[in-house]
């Protein structure tokens, strides 16, 4: 708006003092560039120096003075040219402002006060100056921009503070878009809509969410009711990748050069195999277990391909050369757990240090598997526990039961299918069939009496085996036995279990377990099932024996056989053994030894050796974690010196209290990485140890939820894309909503960078579409052109109507009342104004035509005329000739009154058939004189 300017000053010690003598010399025109003036910001520039240029004006040296400035707020000086300048002139006035004190500068200082002059009532220059009506107008302005730079601030920074405003205000909508986004991926819910359209009733739960944001926050509706507000399915995979990038940069970050352990495990996802990959890492002696991605791997599933995959994708992430793999975890796969070509050996081949543990709660679960396949009673004890799961799953039959549930005032219960991989589904069935068994018997035995459906023989099977004494005890035993490994089932899926910790806990089960092998235990165990059978009316007998024993195979006499062969027992004397001691040595006994001996055999000292060795390590036993410190000594970056470790090891024994000893929480907030630096390096390493591939199980639970139907709207194929994957990241851990709150930080980007990317895509998507519609969209003249055709094959239809109608007339119906009828039907469907002028045109054709045909009757002249008068003067309409009642009857309603024959209008006119705003006919008589 208006100039600013910049000039070059010369320091006041740089100002000659000397005088000159311009009387003769004229006047210079000053470059507003080499003056050392005031601009619009600074304001007038009024330097003070001690002693002013002097010039020489006749005999006297005269110069300028600083006392100007005070009775002149409007006064500058230039240093440089030695003149003076009027600042508001110069900054707010126009061409036609005094050149003296804008461009060229006063300097004749004989004039400046004009002493002579005030004798004789004229003015100094100065005060000329400023009593003119330029000036006045420019010291007005300036005044004004003053106060407005008080109140608003100038033009430039009122600019400023509003792209300042824009800028937060878009922050702010792109920061509730990010909301949304993690709300829907954390929650695993569709983001897409199948009509999202603005008319559809659902437009998916990210646009709807945005819709419900719009009623209670003004600003974000204000830029989401715009055609670019920035909610395109482009921008919603755009957000998505940002905050799964933010999640695996944060992880990535923690991990940084230090140490990690990675555990794998493959699904299947729809067509396509996919491996979860997981990494365990410690910070601040906090153990985090994060979820990185899915790894594609349907092309080839071998060890050196897997192996390929877990490395290709660790380097993709970025992750530090620096960081080490000291420990992985798997399944029990030969693929990836082989010792020689497994997934495991191909890592150590670049990481050697990156020992391999079996996943324990895979190993736990496979106990349990191996134990229902030796022990044939707990085979068929959970085969008929499926028989009841499927039974119920019907929904009517399932309906029955929780409505039975709900009035014995139970808690209620569902069963879940039996399955190898689901690890604690054997329990959950044992304790709801004990919770729900009496519920289960009321239904079944309803449905064997109603007979309602073709299921009742299955409800007859599954009722006399739940009522057998058999298969009461079963439950009973499995239940107990099953509760205590469920406490290792539920351990190995912690997060935070350490290697130390499982070890102790293995050793703690198996003994409680044979300490449980006793009489004793099982008469406790006996005396609830003889409660619960008598609760029930079951009787608890030995099954039948049979008459034919089957042998052994000679082959394994000599050999301990741990699985079923088909041999039998000796045959038991039912007269002479008790119940109870049938079913303790058959069956408790039995499948007691099974679980210690698959447990000993899986957790043997030999697999947990390092387990052993962490464990005595945390409880600052040296001596007994050597096998742990030797293998880990030499890991590169750790730099560990053994005898300083043994050393702080000691120390830390003796500084911490005996109950404090072995525990992780007391030497986290007791042992300090400053005193003890080997120690904690060791102990971190300790805590790095995984146990199990739990995490990985986890992901593929996320990826089962958001891989449905309505979460594959991002494409339509049953390909899982990155955008899918990416939520999965989001979705799949608590920890990770944490790391996304870095993505509403826009401090590190510039003003432009937030919205101006995406404003582009927008844009080029809404001009194509716009166009694509005006290609579609018919024009004006188009529309007025097809309404005329079809307005023309309309009444070209009606005409053909008429005429066919009038081909086939039949005999006995009168073709002129048929004619008529079909020329009412047509009139009916005219717009009102068109009905009237029919109606006018009609009756003044069959006026002409009857008063024509009366004159060319043979009967006298004067006789039509009385006839035709007779017509239009009678006051009376009924009095009227006999060869006008036909076309009185048929064309003139009882409504119409004709008017007087001598000109005036009656006032008695009534409008044909109520319409309003209708003049009456007028006729001319003297036509029919």
């Amino acid at each position: 708006m208006f100039e600013i300017f910049k000039f070059k000053s010369k320091t006041i010690e740089e100002i000659p003092t000397g005088s000159t003598d311009t009387t003769d010399q004229p006047e210079p025109i000053v470059d507003d560039f080499d003056l050392d003036l005031g601009d619009l910001e600074s304001g007038p520039k009024r330097p003070k120096l001690k002693q002013f240029p002097l010039t020489q004006f006749g005999s006297q040296k005269r110069g300028f003075n600083s006392s100007y400035y005070v009775n002149n707020n409007w006064l500058e000086y230039s240093i440089n040219k030695d003149a003076i300048f009027c600042y508001a002139c110069r900054i707010f006035g126009n061409n036609h402002t005094e050149p003296t004190f804008t461009s060229v500068g006063f300097k004749n200082w004989k004039k400046l006060c004009g002493s002579r002059g005030l004798k004789n009532g004229k003015q100094s220059k100065l005060d000329a100056h400023a009593s003119t009506k330029t000036h006045l107008t420019c010291m007005a302005k300036w005044s004004g921009h003053n106060i407005t730079v008080q109140k608003t601030g100038t033009v430039h920074t009122q600019l400023t503070t509003q792209h300042q405003l824009e800028i937060a205000a878009n922050r702010e909508y792109m920061n509730s878009l990010i909301d949304i986004t993690l709300y829907l991926a954390t929650q695993g819910l569709a983001f897409r809509g199948h009509d999202e359209n603005k008319t559809s009733l659902n437009q998916g739960n990210f646009k709807e969410a945005c819709v419900l944001f719009s009623k209670h926050m003004p600003k974000f509706s204000e830029i989401f009711s715009k055609d670019t507000n920035y909610t395109s399915h482009h921008i919603q995979d755009e957000i998505i990748d940002i905050c799964a990038n933010s999640v695996k940069d944060s992880i990535i970050e923690e991990v940084g050069p230090g140490i990690f352990s990675i555990m794998c495990d493959e699904a299947r996802c729809y067509k396509d195999e996919q491996m979860s990959l997981c990494i365990r890492y410690v910070k601040d002696f906090d153990i985090k277990e994060r979820f990185l991605g899915f790894i594609d791997c349907s092309e080839k599933q071998d060890a050196q391909a897997l192996s390929d995959h877990i490395l290709n994708y660790l380097q993709t992430c970025k992750l530090s050369e620096k960081a080490q793999i000291i420990s992985q975890s798997y399944d029990g796969a030969n693929v990836m757990s082989g010792k020689f070509n497994g997934v495991q050996s191909k890592i150590k081949t670049k990481f050697p240090h990156a020992t391999f543990t079996h996943c324990m709660a895979h190993r736990i679960n496979l106990v349990v598997v191996d134990m229902c396949k030796i022990v044939k009673e707990t085979s068929s004890f959970f085969n008929t526990i499926e028989c009841i799961y499927v039974h119920f799953s019907h929904p009517s039959k399932n309906r029955q039961l929780t409505d039975l549930q709900k009035s014995l005032g139970l808690k209620i219960k569902t069963f879940g299918r039996i399955s190898n991989t689901r690890w604690n589904c054997r329990y959950k069935n044992c304790e709801a069939l004990k919770q729900c068994f009496r519920s289960i018997l009321i239904v079944l035995k309803t449905e064997i009496e109603n007979e309602a459906d073709r299921d009742v023989n299955e409800a007859i099977g599954i009722l006399s085996t739940i009522t057998k004494g058999q298969f009461v005890v079963v439950l009973f035993i499995m239940s107990h036995v099953l509760c205590t490994i469920n406490i290792l089932s539920n351990m190995f899926q912690d997060k935070n279990a350490t290697l130390g910790k499982s070890a102790k806990l293995i050793n703690n089960v198996i003994k409680s377990i044979e300490d449980s092998r006793t009489s004793e235990s099982f008469s406790s165990i006996w005396t609830s099932i003889q409660t619960f059978a008598k609760e029930h009316g079951i009787s608890i007998d030995i099954p039948s024996q049979p008459k034919r024993k089957r042998q052994q195979p000679s082959h394994l006499v000599q050999f301990l056989v741990s699985t079923t062969t088909g041999a039998t027992s000796e045959a038991v004397d039912v007269e002479t053994i008790l119940a109870e001691d049938y079913f303790r040595i058959n069956i408790y006994f039995k499948v007691l030894d099974s679980i210690i001996v698959n447990l000993k055999k899986r957790f043997s000292n030999e697999n947990l050796s390092l387990a052993v060795g962490v464990d005595e390590f945390i409880k600052l036993n040296y001596d007994g974690s050597t096998q742990f410190i030797d293998h880990y000594k030499d890991l590169p970056g750790l730099n560990i010196c053994q005898q300083s470790l043994r050393s702080e090891m000691m120390v830390a024994k003796n500084y911490l209290v005996e109950p404090e000893i072995g525990d992780i929480g007391d030497i986290k907030k007791n042992i300090s990485p400053q005193v003890f630096p080997n120690f904690c390096k060791m102990f971190q390493l300790a805590l790095t140890l995984p146990i199990s591939s739990a995490t990985c199980e986890r992901s593929f639970s996320a990826m089962r939820k958001i891989k449905t139907w309505g979460l594959t709207n991002f494409n339509h194929t049953n390909e899982m894309n990155d955008s899918e994957e990416e939520d999965t990241l989001v979705n799949v851990d608590d920890n990770n909503s944490n790391d996304v709150n870095d993505v509403h930080d826009f401090s590190h980007i510039s003003a432009t960078e937030t919205i101006t990317e995406k404003t582009e895509l927008e844009n080029t998507f809404t001009t194509e579409k716009r166009k694509l519609l005006k290609e579609k969209r018919p024009t004006k003249k188009i529309k007025q052109n097809e309404e005329l055709v079809s307005m023309f094959n309309r009444n070209n239809d009606e005409r053909q109507q008429i005429l066919n109608a009038l081909n086939k007339v039949e005999e006995d119906e009168d073709p002129i009342d048929l004619f008529f009828k079909i020329i009412a039907s047509t009139i009916k469907s005219f717009p009102q104004h068109l009905k009237i002028k029919t109606k006018k045109e009609v009756f003044n054709i069959i006026t002409d035509l009857e008063i024509e045909n009366n004159c060319s009757s043979t009967s006298t002249s004067n006789k039509s005329i009385q006839s035709t008068s007779s017509l239009f003067s009678s006051p009376n309409p009924s009095i009227q000739s006999s060869s006008h009642s036909e076309f009185s009857t048929y064309n003139r309603p009882s409504q119409y009154i004709f008017p007087e024959t001598d000109g005036r209008q009656s006032e008695n006119w009534t409008q044909p058939f109520g319409e309003p705003n209708y003049e009456p006919l007028q006729y001319d008589d003297s036509q029919y004189e």
